[in-house]
């Protein structure tokens, strides 16, 4: 079946897996690229490579760091093969991964915009919590966030990526909305900040979300 790819161009690390994520810039803003068709096989104009401005750091977020737990075990399995599929496409084995839990997502948040963290405290629902934390985090550091059960197939990556994009989602099948389950983005990018400001809306009653869809609504 058909999809459509959007692509805008310009704690505690696992450290036997990388590099820290690099020093925060300036925000950027976006250059909107649409990419029509099969992701897989998306017919692209040839561009010389250039180096991209969204760092090749693996990102996931869940209660608890899946990778030294080893639970639940698919879960772990799938962040495990979406780390190493990555890191092929890159020609990376070394790429860093950033594993957000509770406590992590805190601090991100508190650091991108701390007049949600008391809404982060009090969400119980986890989907909502991890809405909040990619964003955050993915404005600080950069990279590219998975949901922790997304099946990789093929990693987005060159001759896809090569244009100097840095912000790359989906659209969900009605193409209403971003499907948030794939994010990637460069450091301090305005499209993360203003799903903040619509987060924190939301939280504040001044923002209605569509089916308790905090994620896509907002971004």
């Amino acid at each position: 079946s058909s999809s459509s790819m959007i692509a805008a161009s310009n704690i505690h690390y696992h450290n036997v897996l990388g590099r820290r994520p690099p020093v925060p810039t300036p925000p950027v803003a976006p250059k909107l690229n649409i990419v029509e068709g099969n992701v897989s096989n998306a017919h692209l104009d040839m561009q010389p490579e250039r180096p991209s401005p969204i760092p090749h750091t693996l990102m996931f977020t869940y209660s608890h760091d899946i990778l030294e737990t080893k639970v639940p075990i698919l879960l772990y399995n799938n962040v495990r093969r979406t780390i190493e599929a990555y890191r092929d496409a890159w020609s990376e084995p070394n790429a860093t991964v950033l594993f957000l839990d509770d406590a992590m997502c805190r601090a991100a948040i508190l650091e991108a915009h701390p007049p949600l963290v008391p809404h982060f405290d009090a969400e119980e629902e986890g989907k909502f919590r991890a809405d909040v934390c990619r964003v955050a985090a993915l404005y600080l550091h950069g990279g590219y966030y998975f949901d922790v059960d997304l099946r990789v197939l093929n990693p987005v990556a060159p001759p896809l990526l090569s244009r100097g994009e840095t912000f790359v989602t989906a659209l969900e099948r009605a193409q209403k909305n971003f499907f948030q389950a794939f994010l990637a983005s460069a450091p301090r990018q305005e499209i993360l900040m203003e799903s903040m400001r619509m987060i924190l809306a939301h939280y504040e009653g001044k923002h209605a979300v569509r089916h308790k869809k905090i994620g896509p609504s907002t971004l």
